[in-house]
């Protein structure tokens, strides 16, 4: 084939203009036909290749190859971009019984996978029998899963290494099998987002499990999802370790009732669970259910601030309680009214009444000797409104722990004693927390300088503070209360 370079107006000279007119035209449509690259084809199995290996073997970069209904004993390697596209996951199935991946690939590139099972097992006397370690491992590439079906994979059903991942209505363990599988996602190194997950098999330790170490920086977004915690005896929904960002939104979490409540205290059996150092996890708008804990918190002091932000969840029908949090000396958790910016709105319930091996809706366990500080739960419902203390383990119960702030700040009275001495109370929040008395005398105008007295002043007692003016009341005085949470 000539290059395009190769066409020069020398040789359209060689010819004259007149006579050969037709015969230069001729030659300039065939030189151009010659360089116009392939096309991208659509490949058809069984109809072009006999196996869904050999049309990846054959497809250029980008092509589509097309999976017909049918059971297709196969293990699978990829390392080019394509999309691998089924007729259904009721009807098309990948299924190998093996210590490989069944699916296998390496970027860098882009694999699209829809609509077809990936199964474990081999097919045999009408089902699928036996187990696979892992199901789709994809190192430094973008994967994309749409309605995609994973099922009797024992250790890692989809891995993602150093690449991208997007995850639409993706099934995991549709297929009941009276096995545990360790992990559904593994995630490391990952950017992406899963939407619209199903999991309701209870037979997944950790659906989601984000940065196991060592892993490099993962920002991963899980919305509109269904997934059941296992029904052994520990597990996760959604668990995260280290260097994360996380956001978990508009999804259910849940375990079936009736299962077996684990002893106390569980704290590794849990709707979520944040375990490590340098993690921002965005929790808002879920439903979590008949968890062993909803949430479990630790925060491995001294290496690195998480910032969890929980807002607007529904925490219902907790069997041991419904946040734990621990090993943290700074405010890294907000409720509601916090530093990060948490509305609160969290509903926690037990209906119609807690079970009896309940223990908190909040626990601070101290089990680290670090969870010191105080943090911010404003604007919440609790399981018991008429006496939240019941039902809050912190520094109230636990001289060693911080405190759960629940109230926002108020002055309770302001008045005059009988020498015309303004006296103001307001609310405990926080053994510990500071308070400072501001005065100004023209709210147009207002200029807010300290109260007289030394500011600001610690509360240590639990109790409702009082202070006191030493001066009697001559002119009109507005007064403001700030607080400094330690």
């Amino acid at each position: 084939m000539l290059p395009t370079r190769a066409l020069d107006f020398s040789l359209v000279q060689s010819f004259s203009r007149r006579a050969h007119l037709n015969q230069v035209a001729s030659l300039l449509l065939c030189l151009l036909v010659l360089v116009v690259p392939q096309s991208k084809a659509d490949i058809f199995v069984p109809t072009d290749y006999a196996t869904i290996q050999s049309a990846i073997n054959a497809a250029l970069p980008g092509e589509v190859i097309h999976l017909a209904a049918g059971r297709y004993a196969e293990t699978l390697t990829i390392n080019k971009s394509l999309t691998l596209t089924g007729s259904g996951t009721n009807n098309c199935v990948v299924y190998s019984s093996t210590n490989i991946p069944l699916v296998n690939i390496a970027g860098p590139g882009t694999v699209t996978l829809s609509n077809f099972e990936i199964n474990g097992g081999n097919y045999g006397f009408g089902g699928y029998n036996g187990t696979s370690f892992q199901g789709i491992v994809a190192t430094n590439v973008n994967l994309v899963l749409d309605t995609v079906a994973v099922n009797q994979i024992i250790n890692y059903m989809v891995t993602v290494v150093n690449g991208t991942i997007a995850a639409t209505n993706v099934a995991l363990w549709t297929r009941d099998l009276f096995v545990q599988c360790d992990v559904g996602f593994q995630l490391k190194g990952c950017t992406g987002t899963i939407s619209r997950l199903a999991q309701d098999g209870g037979r997944i330790d950790h659906t989601i499990n984000i940065n196991a170490t060592p892993a490099n920086y993962s920002s991963v977004t899980i919305e509109n999802s269904r997934i059941r915690t296992s029904s052994g005896s520990y597990g996760n929904c959604i668990r995260t370790y280290v260097n994360s960002n996380v956001r978990i939104a508009n999804c259910y979490l849940y375990r079936a009732a009736g299962e077996t409540v684990p002893a106390y205290p569980a704290f590794n059996h849990s709707g979520i669970s944040v375990n490590g150092y340098s993690n921002t996890v965005v929790i808002v708008g879920n439903t979590i259910s008949n968890q062993p804990w909803a949430m479990y918190f630790y925060g491995s002091p001294g290496i690195g601030g998480n910032q969890l932000l929980v807002e607007s969840n529904s925490i219902l029908n907790s069997t041991l309680g419904g946040i734990v949090w621990d090993g943290m000396n700074y405010k890294g958790v907000d409720l509601g009214g916090g530093g990060l910016g948490s509305r609160g709105g969290n509903v926690f319930s037990e209906a119609p009444a807690p079970p009896a091996t309940f223990f908190n809706d909040v626990l601070f366990t101290n089990s680290s000797t670090y969870s010191s500080a105080n943090i911010f739960a404003l604007h919440n419902t609790w399981s018991n409104p008429a006496n939240k203390e019941s039902v809050i383990f912190d520094k109230l119960d636990n001289t060693n722990s911080g405190r759960l702030l629940t109230e926002d700040l108020m002055i309770k009275t302001f008045t005059l004693d009988a020498g015309r001495r303004p006296v103001l109370s307001w609310n405990e929040r926080g053994a510990g927390e500071k308070y400072t008395v501001e005065v100004c005398t023209n709210l147009t105008a207002p200029n807010w300088t300290n109260a007289p007295g030394s500011w600001p002043i610690t509360n240590v007692s639990l109790a409702d503070k009082f202070w006191t003016n030493p001066a009697a009341l001559s002119a009109n005085v507005f007064y403001r209360l700030r607080s400094v949470v330690p």
